[in-house]
């Protein structure tokens, strides 16, 4: 027997926000802990230029895996993987304006990667929803 699934899961899209923004950047606290230099601004220095790697690449995986977890609860897992990444962008433009960082091109593909990402992730809880039966909107 198939549940009635409400169209947005307000909770799981918010806890998800949270985890797929923090898991890259602990994961990049760690690769600066393992791998960086022992001097605290060549860490820095370090950090800076390994962040401009693993903030688009991880921020994209981790927004097409969220989204694909919490839209299989989801009656409209698609719109709620756009919805993850879009957040996703404002909280990462937040964070930089915050910040006082310069614009870059490279921040704005980055945020393009994450509302596809987790759109794509989206479309496959979809698919996974209709594999198994269950309607999707």
């Amino acid at each position: 027997m198939n549940a009635v699934k409400k169209p947005i899961q307000w909770k799981a899209l918010f806890v998800g926000l949270l985890i797929a923004e923090i898991v890259p950047i602990a994961i990049l606290f760690a690769l600066v802990a393992v791998f960086g230099p022992a001097e605290q601004q060549a860490a820095t220095d370090y950090a800076t230029r390994l962040g401009r790697m693993v903030g688009p690449i991880g921020g994209t995986m981790m927004g097409f895996i969220v989204a694909a977890k919490i839209g299989r609860k989801s009656s409209a897992p698609v719109q709620q993987g756009l919805l993850l990444g879009m957040g996703l962008a404002i909280l990462d433009t937040v964070f930089l304006l915050v910040a006082n960082a310069p614009f870059e091109w490279l921040l704005v593909l980055s945020n393009t990667l994450k509302i596809l990402g987790s759109g794509a992730g989206g479309a496959l809880a979809a698919a996974n929803n209709r594999y198994e039966g269950q309607a999707t909107t």
